[in-house]
């Protein structure tokens, strides 16, 4: 299995950013380091990526919503668009990523499965 980020978010708490768990002990370090470098939890950007998943996620809600209400197509592209716009798209990816272990996200892509491959 490869492993396309050596870091992940904490969506389910801290927002921090960490080393994936079970990478080889050199990767890790990398990782590590490169979490260092680069600041990636600074009160900033815990505080952004915190703001940007109660946005996706409300913006996911208003979708799937609207879609059980057979919507106009344009307000659904509205919220697809939204979502594909965000700054913050470490966090839709996380989202992604972490849906099956977060059962309410999990069921929101299973009402909106498109909105895996936005």
């Amino acid at each position: 299995m490869k492993i396309l980020s050596p870091c992940r978010l904490d969506l389910k708490g801290t927002f921090r950013m960490n080393p994936v768990l079970g990478l080889p002990p050199k990767a890790s370090r990398r990782a590590s380091y490169t979490r260092e470098l680069l600041s990636l939890n600074r009160d900033l950007l815990l505080k952004a990526w915190s703001n940007a998943l109660t946005m996706a996620w409300a913006t996911l809600q208003s979708y799937v919503d609207l879609k059980r209400a057979a919507a106009e197509t344009g307000e659904l592209k509205k919220r697809q668009e939204a979502i594909q716009s965000m700054h913050q798209r470490t966090v839709w990816k996380e989202m992604i990523r972490q849906r099956q272990s977060i059962p309410a996200l999990q069921a929101a892509f299973d009402a909106a499965p498109e909105a895996l491959a936005w």
